[in-house]
């Protein structure tokens, strides 16, 4: 009962917001919008230190306030601030990307809440980076070293490839591996071996195939499972999810069997964006007792939007 007032109060004002245009609203936004181009630029032209020819500065703010609620827990608040600052002029004076850590690109992919999932990877960490990005027979490299934002700060290098295979006109093999180094942590690898198909113009489906090792643990755990993504709209979509967890210590054994539902929606403009993910666990800690819980966001994107 509680999840269903929680959305009912999260999303049913949301609604009517969407369907008023707020000028003052609008006004600060695009105040604290040129605001983050400005200082963008300003970086960017000084680094360069070019005036010539100027390539436009595309960088944006993306400020998140996340709620996760379990059963028999208080609700626990999780901002987060991506800045994703990019320097066109300086990226093609000295050939380099500078940016912070990539994400996955595909916006509907829920993320498993789980006290046994791998939630605080350091791939989900708000770093700032200077890298090389290239391409050669299919595969595309990124080289990065930077600092991870956290107290004491840390220093990482990382080295990425991908490249997605069409096996045939329907399914295509999206290959992801990322090498880590941190100073206080060593070294990890995390892989993602995934098929995908498309079903029709609005549904996608994907299985999902994870490995992650690290050093320090030396333990090896494994996600499957299948993925459906599906386009309601211009405005909506919904993705669904029932995945496994395995660990190698030293056998192999299951850790945790995940269900899960996210549903997005564009809420305001182009910038403001809400998401709903209900989720149940089953975890081995727990003798895979049922574990429901709800993760609502807000996403606030300043910028070039």
């Amino acid at each position: 009962m509680i999840y269903k007032v929680i959305l009912l109060l999260f999303f049913l004002p949301l609604q009517v917001f969407g369907q008023v245009q707020y000028a003052w609203l609008d006004n600060t936004h695009q105040k604290l919008s040129n605001k983050v181009l400005d200082y963008s630029e300003s970086i960017d032209l000084w680094i360069a230190n070019t005036t010539e020819d100027k390539k436009k500065n595309t960088s944006t703010l993306t400020v998140s306030f996340k709620t996760l609620v379990r059963e028999g827990r208080g609700p626990v608040g999780i901002p987060e601030i991506d800045y994703r600052l990019l320097l066109p002029n300086t990226e093609r004076k000295l050939n380099l990307i500078i940016s912070q850590e990539d994400k996955d690109d595909d916006t509907s992919e829920a993320q498993s809440v789980s006290e046994n999932s791998n939630a605080t990877k350091l791939t989900d960490q708000t770093s700032a980076a200077v890298g090389y990005l290239f391409e050669t027979a299919g595969i595309k490299y990124t080289i990065k070293t930077g600092v991870l934002v956290n107290i004491p700060i840390r220093i990482f290098s990382e080295l990425t490839l991908s490249k997605d295979i069409e096996l045939n006109k329907n399914w295509v093999l999206k290959n992801r591996e990322v090498v880590k180094w941190v100073n206080t942590d060593g070294f990890y690898s995390d892989t993602d071996v995934d098929f995908e198909r498309k079903l029709s113009d609005n549904l996608k489906f994907r299985f999902i195939n994870n490995m992650f090792w690290d050093d320090q643990s030396y333990l090896v755990s494994f996600k499957h499972g299948p993925s459906l993504f599906q386009k309601i709209d211009n405005k909506r979509s919904l993705s669904y999810h029932a995945h496994f967890t395995t660990v190698s210590n030293p056998s192999w054994f299951v850790t945790n069997y995940i269900l899960q539902i996210k549903y997005h929606q564009l809420l305001y403009k182009k910038w403001l964006f809400g998401s709903i993910e209900p989720f149940i666990n089953f975890p081995k800690d727990k003798n895979f007792h049922r574990t429901p819980g709800l993760i609502l966001n807000l996403d606030m994107i300043f910028g070039d939007v």
